[in-house]
């Protein structure tokens, strides 16, 4: 924990570009990430060009993540808790997963002022995740939707069924 990942410039790598694992209080920001996932392997569900799991009060900020092909811009994975990714750019992606996703989390978590754009797949991504705030970000030529909230899997977090409920999403463009 108590991690800062600050002004890398991470590039051509086949799978993810920057990976954590029990990420807390940690601050990923400045990071310059491009030409990540080409081995296109995005169905072995490790891919994007960020990818933390277990965040609890985690912050991704100012990141630019680029020219992405299998493998969705910033993907923050099971269990988070009170994390916040803002102020990202987020541009020519291909993904299946969107070009953010938040995955199983129950309590709130904040996507706010993002700009996405030219992305083949989804805007932002909320799977078996509760209670998400997706405001303030900028969308343009996204194939898929914007933004998508749902039940993806039947799997449970301390011992209650994931859901995808009370997650408020406004003022996006």
């Amino acid at each position: 924990g108590y991690n800062i990942v600050r002004q890398n410039i991470v590039y051509d790598c086949g799978t993810a570009g920057i990976r954590g694992l029990r990420v807390l209080h940690a601050l990923v920001e400045k990071n310059d990430i491009f030409n990540c996932g080409w081995q296109d392997v995005e169905f072995h569900w490790e891919v994007a060009g960020i990818k933390l799991l277990l965040n609890q009060g985690t912050l991704v900020q100012n990141n630019h993540i680029h020219n992405m092909k299998g493998g969705c811009g910033i993907w923050m994975d099971w269990d988070n808790k009170n994390s916040r990714v803002t102020g990202n750019v987020i541009h020519d992606i291909i993904t299946v997963q969107g070009a953010i996703f938040v995955e199983a989390s129950q309590v709130p978590n904040l996507v706010d002022n993002n700009i996405m754009w030219n992305i083949n797949g989804q805007g932002v991504r909320l799977a078996d995740t509760d209670n998400a705030i997706v405001v303030h970000n900028l969308f343009g030529n996204v194939t898929e939707e914007q933004v998508v909230a749902r039940v993806a899997t039947d799997r449970s977090l301390g011992g209650r069924k994931l859901t995808s409920k009370g997650n408020h999403i406004m003022n996006n463009l």
